[in-house]
């Protein structure tokens, strides 16, 4: 683009990893330090964060085609590099070259259509005859009768396989349900199968949403202070939201009995108040 720059390629590489990260996982957050004006350790949403470097390398770049602050940064090697590897990833996850996960833009798309589809559901004036259900229930009645007895039908099945030994089925057909429904949950002990299947299938998100639906439908359960921990701890650890594990862990800390579990919560808050300083 006739830039002044000379051009050697580092940063335009850099750009599309950073392109290859928001393909594969839009829907983390990334831990930046921030020191001007106020100081401290904040969790942005990847998308935010990717975004706005790229839009800014677009509008520097605009500036310089209109003969405006021509300075010695290539911008146009970093809007090439984010959007070929955007690109490269996103293919790779289209063609299924790599394995799709929780986290990737394709798991952002299949969300938001399947909330906006329920939403809908709910807001219509005619529930009983709105079409856009069939979108949740996936070629079922598309009604929202349909939709409620899909749900009622998908639990049941969930309980079904859990019951037959297949517990790696059922925690995966609960993670599907759950982005549909945002009431539905198991008896206790199953809940608690599902939620635990899904942490040791590494599969974040869901697991965090349905210890989540655990705690608020049986919050005085023997269970729930070793769930409140753990759940902190994943929070804390890995899908930074510092003020919500600081809450759980805290509220755990006072009903833990066992010295193990004691000694991770207390070093867990020691890690968060570390993170704020």
């Amino acid at each position: 683009m006739g830039s002044p720059a000379p051009i050697i390629g580092a940063s335009g590489s850099i750009a599309a990893v950073t392109g290859a990260f928001l393909a594969f996982f839009p829907r983390s957050r990334i831990r930046l330090l921030i020191v001007f004006f106020i100081i401290g350790v904040y969790a942005l949403p990847s998308l935010w964060f990717v975004g706005f470097y790229f839009l800014l390398d677009v509008f520097s770049q605009t500036r310089e085609l209109f003969g405006h602050g021509a300075g010695r940064v290539a911008h146009m090697a970093h809007i090439a590099g984010t959007l070929y590897g955007f690109t490269l990833a996103f293919t790779m996850l289209a063609l299924r070259l790599v394995p799709r996960g929780e986290f990737d833009v394709f798991s952002l798309f299949r969300q938001s259509r399947r909330r906006a589809a329920f939403r809908g559901a709910v807001r219509t004036k005619d529930p009983w005859s709105t079409s856009v259900a069939d979108r949740l229930t996936r070629g079922s009645r598309s009604d929202a009768r349909g939709a409620s007895e899909a749900v009622t039908e998908a639990r049941r099945s969930i309980l079904q396989q859990i019951s037959a030994g297949n517990l790696p089925a059922a925690a995966e057909a609960y993670a599907d349900l759950i982005e549909t429904d945002d009431a539905v949950v198991l008896p206790e002990a199953r809940q608690l199968d599902v939620a635990n299947r899904l942490y040791k299938d590494d599969r974040h998100e869901p697991a965090a949403e349905a210890w989540e639906r655990f705690l608020m439908r049986y919050p005085k359960s023997r269970q729930a202070p070793e769930v409140r921990l753990i759940l902190g701890m994943l929070y804390a650890r890995t899908l930074g939201r510092p003020d919500r594990a600081r809450e759980l862990i805290t509220k755990a800390a006072k009903r833990l009995t066992n010295d193990g579990q004691r000694a991770l919560a207390a070093r867990l808050l020691e890690e968060l108040a570390g993170d704020e300083t």
